[in-house]
């Protein structure tokens, strides 16, 4: 009886363990002084995740054509470091639909690790046709759910034990490619429990660039 597998599933867990393994490896090549033992990082506890918000669409501006120019937002939703949502567009009758990425905001909200939108980029050479100001249903923003769904997948949630934690914690402490500013900012989404995989791509990069190595 043949048994269904998740291969993309196995490459993506395969692909944050050796984004885990570069990561460690980063941190303790940086250290001016020597560790005798390295941790050993496969036991794992549960975390309480950061909660996700969904953005809410107010309205739209359009142009003569119906084209959509812009998207006004009641709230502007809180989503996971580098992993914003995807929009998609429902046409209006005999209408067209335009095509358009949500950007996040570079600076976490306050006393998080979760990102606003900072805007909607619509293609200019593709706004669509006969929207109306009110047409906000017509623009789907993914319910919160959805959104979580899709983002642990593409950007799952590390999870450390207390001493994973404070190893890599004492690791980044001692790491001199980091500024402070850095090192608090890493430690307290380490402390925290809401290390993703694009934190740990960050920090590769950012540990890369300060050693003179190529950033991926």
């Amino acid at each position: 009886m043949d048994k269904m597998f998740d291969y993309e599933s196995l490459f993506a867990y395969m692909s944050l363990i050796f984004a885990i393994a570069i990561f460690i490896i980063l941190l303790y090549g940086c250290l001016s002084n020597n560790y005798n033992s390295i941790e050993k990082f496969t036991e794992t506890t549960i975390e309480v995740q950061e909660e996700s918000v969904a953005a809410i669409v107010k309205d739209l501006e359009i142009d003569d054509a119906g084209g959509i120019t812009k998207i006004n937002l009641d709230n502007k939703g809180k989503y996971y470091f580098n992993t914003p949502p995807k929009i998609t567009f429902t046409s209006p009758e005999q209408g067209t639909i335009p095509e358009a990425n949500i950007i996040l905001d570079t600076t976490p909200i306050t006393g998080t690790n979760l990102f606003e939108i900072k805007e909607i980029q619509i293609k200019s050479d593709k706004r669509g046709t006969k929207y109306k100001t009110t047409d906000k249903n017509l623009v789907v923003i993914p319910s919160n759910e959805v959104y979580k769904e899709t983002a642990n997948k593409e950007n799952p949630l590390i999870n450390l034990s207390t001493a994973q934690k404070k190893t890599i914690v004492d690791l980044i402490d001692g790491c001199e490619s980091l500024t402070s500013v850095l090192k608090t900012k890493y430690k307290n989404i380490i402390n925290k429990g809401i290390l993703r995989q694009y934190d740990v791509d960050a920090i590769i990069n950012e540990l890369r660039k300060n050693s003179g190595t190529t950033p991926v």
